[in-house]
Formats: C-alpha cells, sequence, structure tokens
C-alpha cells in the first residue's frame, strides 16, 4: 500500500550504489563520483549492494544506469520497494527466536504482541517502508548477533565485526562487545592463565579475520585511504541539515537565535535553499569530533561496569541486549553528525528487551513513551501530500494500539502522555498553518525541522537519561525459581 508513496534521495543513493557496484570494479567504488550520492557505507554493505545489482539486472538494467542525474522509473520503484521487505525478514527471524526463548517468562499474548510492536514499529514504517532505507537488514544483523551472544561467543563476535563492516555506525557500541567477551574469556578459563589466553587469541584471530576479509581488496586496490575518508567525513559538520532530536538541537536553536540580538559576533553562514546548515554555523563554535567521542565514552563507562557485574547472573543476551541499546542512545544524544533517523538502532532493539524481558513497571512506561517520541520525530522526514498526513495516522495508530495491547498503566503516568499528545498538536500546528500558511515561503522550512527536533529533544532527553539510570542502578537477583527479580539501589 505505500510502495507509491514519495521516498527521499536516499531512494537515488541506494540506487546509485548499485550502479557503482555493477558498472565499476572494485578498485573504483570508493573514488566513483559521477553523481553527488557517492559510496560512504562500509565493504560489506557494498557486497550487499552488488547482489541486488545482479538480481536488478534481471529485473531492469536500466535501473543499473550510471548517471549524474537521478534515474527513476516504475520498475525501478517496484524492485527498490520488494528489496526492503524481503530484507525485512532478516529483521524477523532473530526477533522471532529471541521472543520464543522468553516462553518460559510470558504469556503467549505478550510474545505475540512483542513480536508485532517491534517488527511494526511506526518508525521502522516511516523510515525504512516509506522514506526508504535499509534499517531493519542492519538491526536484524545486530540482534543476531545478540542472539548468540549467550551460547556461541565466537560466533556472536563474527556477526557483530561483519556488522561494522556493513555499518560503521554500530562501531559505538564496540566497547559492549569487548567487554562481553573479555568477560567469557574469563568465564570460560576458570581461573586458569592459560585458558583465558587461549580463548582470548582465539577471539581476537576471528576479529582479525573477518576484518581482513573487510579491508583486503581495499589493500590491494590501493583504497583504503579513500575508504576511511567516505566513512569518516569530518568536513560535513558536527549537525546534519536537518538537526537530530538530541542535544546539538539546542545548539542550533541559539545559533539561529543569537544573530538576532548580537550580529557583530555572527559570520556568515552556508545554508541551503531551505535555510538548513551546511557545514559551518553562524555564531556558535563547531563541536569538535573528539568532544562527542570523549562524552560518550564517558556516559558508557557506567553501562559497561553494569553489564560486567551482570554478565555472570541470568542470561547473557538479555544484558547485552539492554547495554548495547542504552549506548546506542547515547550515541544519538552526543554523537557527532548524527541524523534523525539513527534513534531507531537503540529504540528497536530496546523494544525486544523491554517488552520480553523487563518486568518493572516504570522502565516499560518510559520505554513506551521514548518509543513514541522517537516516532514523532521520525515525521519531519515526510512534509509531501498525503505522505504527511499518513504519518500522523500511522504513529497515532501505532501510540493507541501500544496503549490498548499492552495494557499499559496510562493514568499513572497520564501528565507523560498529555503532554505528548499537546506536543503532538503543537508540531501539526507549526508544520499546517505557521510553515504553510503564515510563513508560506519554504525559504523558512528549517523553522518546522528545528522546531519539531527542539520539542521532541526535552521528553527524548529524559526518557532516555532516566531508562539509562533506571539500568545502571538496578540489582538483578536470581530467586529459587530461577526468575529475575528487580530492585533499585537507593541513588
Amino acid at each position: 500500500m505505500l510502495f507509491p508513496s514519495n521516498h527521499s534521495s536516499d531512494f537515488e543513493v541506494h540506487r546509485n550504489w548499485m550502479a557503482i557496484v555493477y558498472n565499476k570494479p572494485i578498485g573504483e567504488w570508493y573514488i566513483e563520483n559521477t553523481s553527488i550520492w557517492t559510496l560512504d557505507y562500509p565493504i560489506f554493505f557494498a557486497y550487499f549492494e552488488w547482489i541486488l545489482a545482479r538480481l536488478a539486472s534481471l529485473f531492469d538494467e536500466k535501473i543499473l544506469t550510471l548517471s549524474s542525474k537521478p534515474y527513476y522509473s516504475t520498475s525501478t520503484l517496484i524492485f527498490q520497494r520488494i528489496s526492503v521487505l524481503v530484507m525485512e525478514l532478516l529483521f524477523l527471524i532473530p526477533s522471532i527466536q529471541i521472543i520464543n526463548r522468553s516462553q518460559k517468562n510470558c504469556d503467549p499474548n505478550s510474545q505475540h504482541n512483542s513480536l508485532f510492536f517491534t517488527v511494526f514499529n511506526a518508525s521502522l514504517i516511516l523510515v525504512d517502508n516509506m522514506h526508504f532505507q535499509y534499517n531493519c537488514f542492519l538491526i536484524g544483523i545486530l540482534l543476531f548477533a545478540i542472539l548468540y551472544s549467550n551460547e556461541h561467543p565466537r560466533l556472536s563476535a563474527v556477526i557483530f565485526t561483519f556488522l561494522v563492516f556493513t555499518k560503521h555506525y554500530f562501531l559505538v557500541i564496540a566497547p559492549i562487545w569487548f567487554v562481553y567477551l573479555i568477560h567469557t574469556c574469563c568465564y570460560d578459563s576458570k581461573g586458569s592463565i592459560k585458558n583465558f589466553i587461549y580463548s582470548s587469541m582465539v577471539i581476537f584471530i576471528i576479529v582479525v579475520t573477518v576484518s581482513t576479509i573487510a579491508i583486503f581488496p581495499l589493500l590491494k586496490t590501493n583504497q583504503i585511504f579513500h575508504f576511511f575518508r567516505r566513512l569518516f567525513p569530518v568536513s560535513r559538520g558536527f549537525i546534519h541539515f536537518i538537526p537530530a532530536s538530541n542535544i546539538y538541537s539546542i545548539y542550533a536553536t541559539l545559533d539561529k537565535i543569537l544573530p538576532r540580538f548580537i550580529p557583530k559576533i555572527c559570520s556568515t553562514s552556508i545554508t541551503d535553499p531551505n535555510g538548513h546548515y551546511i557545514k559551518s554555523m553562524r555564531c556558535l563554535p563547531p563541536i569538535s569530533p573528539y568532544f562527542c567521542i570523549v562524552i560518550c565514552l564517558a556516559m558508557n563507562i557506567p553501562i559497561l561496569i553494569r553489564l560486567f557485574r551482570n554478565l555472570t547472573r541470568g542470561e547473557r543476551h538479555i544484558s547485552i541486549l539492554a547495554s548495547s541499546s542504552l549506548s546506542l542512545l547515547i550515541s544519538f544524544l552526543f554523537g557527532y553528525h548524527i541524523h534523525e533517523k539513527q534513534i531507531i538502532y537503540a529504540t528497536v532493539p530496546l523494544g525486544v528487551y523491554t517488552y520480553i524481558f523487563s518486568k518493572d513497571e516504570k522502565f516499560n512506561n518510559y520505554y513506551l513513551l521514548l518509543n513514541n517520541w522517537a516516532n514523532i520525530s521520525m515525521m519531519v522526514l515526510h512534509e509531501e501530500y498525503p505522505e504527511n498526513i499518513i504519518k500522523y495516522i500511522i504513529v497515532l495508530v501505532y501510540y493507541y494500539a501500544q496503549l490498548i495491547f499492552l495494557k499499559s498503566n496510562s493514568k499513572k503516568y497520564n501528565y507523560h502522555h498529555s503532554f505528548l499528545m499537546l506536543s503532538l498538536i503543537s508540531i501539526f500546528i507549526i508544520e499546517f498553518i505557521v510553515q504553510k500558511i503564515v510563513l508560506g515561503n519554504t525559504k523558512f522550512l528549517f523553522v518546522y525541522h528545528l522546531a519539531s527536533s527542539l520539542i521532541c529533544f526535552f521528553p527524548i532527553a529524559f526518557y532516555s537519561s532516566s531508562l539509562y539510570c533506571l539500568w545502571i542502578t538496578r540489582k538483578i537477583e536470581i530467586s529459587e525459581t530461577g526468575e529475575n527479580t528487580i530492585k533499585y539501589k537507593k541513588l
């Protein structure tokens, strides 16, 4: 039903990537620049595009036209939309397997609800099925790595390393896997230094082998420098042209306001025709990537400590699932050049944890609210009719379905839900009245984008920090029946 919906420039991005890997030898993949949409994902994702390109050539070879101008046809639309649906199976399989492991801890209705609200997450529909991306594919790989972490740590290490060379953003949770693998080596060694060294060397060789397989073709063709320059384009600036709903949305707002009051200290910024920033700010200094790295690492330390202590209690994959999700939330809030869509890498896996394994009412309700705020923050991606109406329907249906079927204690959190609805109404007014009627000029399109990001930031930051604190201060004890009971330390 959503096949004919308007799509973003990412539709042409992925079509062009297929054209690059189909028409050019591997030695030119990361230097090819016929189109502005150059290949800037790791090598394993390029191989994925190569497979899609081979299938596309059987479907319609014109899809693989290498051109500086966008190419669009009905066959292109059908093929690329179908490719997203097929890759969603990779997300569905580990989700089902993780949920099946919880059979002893929850009733069948809870399992069905958790699967439904995970697979049909409103953000995934808005981003993958309408906007067009392959986030389900990437989250599916992450869930596979988590799934096998409990009983097959070496396979988990292979899958996670593969994931990093498929989407380098997941490098931010490498410390989670490092702590998990070190703990596994300690546990397997049973106090023997010799066994610990052996286990550690095996894991090290596995990671190095997968990494070598990834980068060897690039080294052989002298592309390694171009590869890393494409993957880490620091020159693009610390903020995406549509600010994500993170801490830097406040920074961008201040930079827009300050010229009105102190124009003398503000320079002329580079903006696009809609008023979005391109690379530079006007008044405030740009944020350094080193600052983002340091603050993300610092915020991850309590999670890593909590993870290491908890890996001996209960099942490993549960702790890794929660820790990875919260670490990805930190990266979204404080990371460098973060896109608004990247919050779903945290909220979707965290949903699997919350729906199935969390028995704490406060944690569950805060996650429900965070997830729906994330859905609202995705709506800036769709501005054309009828998608600008459909997005509200999708978000509202998903929200009320969660309240009904998950039996959320909405009365206890009435103020939270009231604020969410008032904010959604405010965003609607800004988009359809302020932006289209009052301003009536696409030059001020950034007003809607920035206002939406700013409105969503505060609740997203509040619920993220609350879940973060609840997780790192939580003490899990194993009862005589083997079930986890949750207690909280006094803060």
